[in-house]
């Protein structure tokens, strides 16, 4: 089945399809995303919705799988939602979630900041979707660090040597990272909402010291938001209520910090 992260009509064409075909869906991993380079500030893109393509693909669109198959995993006893979320969480923008990013270019824009949010972002959207829907278990998990050919280099040295070191040194084997989130799909006595690291270790995403190790001031990241629900619904009615162009602009004009 086709599924395009980056446009909601392809997600309510897959999402539809899905509830045609299938009675019950045990175990639902929001795993679909991009995250383009480690330390460059110049690949701002947005997707058909005008959304910053990281926002867009990696939170928004995993969200919006998420709750237009809620019919097949409430018609299930014992589902599951795991979110594919990453330590990179720690290198969003200092407030964490920066809403004013979602649609426009700011001062402070990096590709790893924007990948950081997007995972923040996913983190805790499983926390409100446990509260919310409480018959189904979410589960947040980062699978680990290897080379998947997620990020880009485009040329840039330092960018090269920066990713050799990551998944030369601190990175596993690819078969590992399966691990965790099949971890979180069939364990019993998981904490409803959590966070899981390799392997079934609880915890949290936002340390100082994973922001030194990208090369980053060690500032703490804000991670409560409460409005981050609201705001997410907000934009989801907002995309699926336009009619998206046929092609997309890779640019917006440079705003003011926002937060």
């Amino acid at each position: 089945m086709t599924l395009d992260l980056e446009s909601f009509g392809s997600i309510r064409s897959f999402t539809d399809e899905c509830l045609r075909r299938f009675g019950r869906l045990d175990g639902l991993v929001l795993n679909g995303g991009i995250a383009k380079s480690f330390l460059d500030s110049n690949s701002f893109g947005v997707t058909a919705h005008g959304f910053e393509s990281m926002i867009g693909v990696n939170y928004l669109g995993n969200v919006q799988v998420c709750e237009l198959l809620l019919p097949l995993l409430r018609a299930t006893p014992g589902a599951r939602v795991v979110a594919m979320t990453s330590t990179a969480a720690a290198n969003s923008y200092p407030c964490g979630i920066d809403y004013g990013s979602w649609r426009h270019r700011t001062l402070e824009y990096t590709d790893w900041a924007a990948y950081g949010q997007s995972k923040l972002a996913l983190a805790l959207y499983v926390k409100g979707l446990q509260k919310r829907e409480p018959f189904v278990l979410a589960l947040a998990c980062h699978p680990g660090v290897a080379s998947t050919g997620l990020t880009e280099h485009r040329g840039r040295w330092l960018d090269a040597v920066y990713a050799a070191f990551v998944y030369g040194v601190l990175g596993m084997r690819l078969e590992k990272m399966a691990l965790s989130p099949l971890y979180c799909l069939v364990t019993e006595g998981l904490t409803p909402g959590g966070v899981y690291h390799p392997v079934g270790r609880s915890g949290f995403l936002t340390h100082w010291y994973q922001r030194m190790g990208a090369l980053q001031m060690p500032v703490p990241v804000t991670i409560d938001h409460p409005d981050l629900w609201g705001r997410t619904q907000d934009a989801l009615r907002e995309a699926e209520a336009l009619n998206p162009p046929a092609g997309r602009s890779t640019s917006k004009p440079l705003r003011q910090k926002t937060c």
